[in-house]
């Protein structure tokens, strides 16, 4: 069901993640891509397989580190129009294409000494 978060009102779709021992998730609306999904495991987010079910309505699945690398987010030949992979909502925290990164430690390579004849 698509609902807005109560902490953000970020529009999120909210159900349960399995068939047994489920428990209530929400998941940003936006599919994902291999890029996107690849940020989104790396910033420690769940990524779900949403699947429209037609009279029962959506089923959401969290994703086993089997169907990431077997059946990756946007393959057009998985998703068959029913599926797309979504991720773990997290208020105020999108999941960008460029995400910043910390500046890299500038080093002086002029201060390392070389020798001509190596030691070993």
């Amino acid at each position: 069901m698509v609902r807005p978060c109560p902490r953000c009102s970020a529009p999120v779709l909210t159900g349960l993640d399995d068939d047994w021992c489920a428990m209530t998730v929400a998941v940003d609306l936006a599919p994902l891509t291999n890029h996107t999904e690849a940020l989104a495991l790396i910033s420690g987010r769940h990524t779900y397989e949403v699947t429209w079910n037609g009279p029962r309505g959506y089923h959401i699945d969290k994703r086993p580190i089997w169907h990431i690398s077997n059946y990756p987010a946007g393959d057009k030949g998985y998703a068959d129009g029913r599926r797309t992979i979504h991720a773990e909502h997290r208020c105020d925290t999108p999941i960008t294409t460029n995400p910043e990164l910390p500046p890299l430690a500038h080093h002086n390579t002029n201060s390392y000494i070389i020798p001509d004849k190596p030691p070993f």
